[in-house]
């Protein structure tokens, strides 16, 4: 099954957000896949990869990863079953990871091979989570200050 990016024609339908988490998951996955080594990649022809199984080294996933002819697949059935719909699965993640092709996750440029951030945002963003700020909030809004 050769899904073209963006076709929707898979029995099960996601919304925005439950499609964002899916797809952020799978990238997650698949550069950690990546980084693990738990991978071989054997270009066959251009655009064609074989993943390597992170749970058992005997199977290999044939890949196509050629998104500027609107080509991404994979053999596993994570793809069979949700590739039309979220575009990937860990093992295209993974082949987009080794190529430098992952978005980054706070400015959307390319971060880089198995990188999910770009060198450029390393550091957290202003919005990022800060425990003490949430203590401080909550301190100031029970008018409790070191509690």
């Amino acid at each position: 099954m050769v899904s073209k990016v963006g076709q929707v024609g898979v029995a099960v339908a996601f919304g925005d957000a439950a499609r964002k988490a899916l797809r952020e998951e799978r990238l997650f996955r698949g550069v950690r896949l990546c980084q693990a080594g738990h991978t071989r990649f054997i270009s066959v022809r251009r655009g064609e990869f074989m993943v390597v199984s992170e749970s058992d080294p005997n199977t290999r996933y044939y890949v196509v990863y050629r998104p500027e002819r609107g080509e991404v697949s994979c053999g596993c059935a994570d793809f069979q079953k949700r590739g039309a719909e979220l575009g990937l699965c860990k093992h295209v993640a993974c082949v987009m990871a080794w190529l430098g092709r992952i978005p980054c996750q706070h400015c959307g440029r390319p971060a880089g091979p198995g990188r999910m951030v770009c060198p450029d945002c390393v550091e957290p963003p202003a919005w990022a989570y800060d425990p003490r700020a949430e203590r401080d909030f909550w301190d100031d809004f029970y008018g409790e200050p070191g509690r």
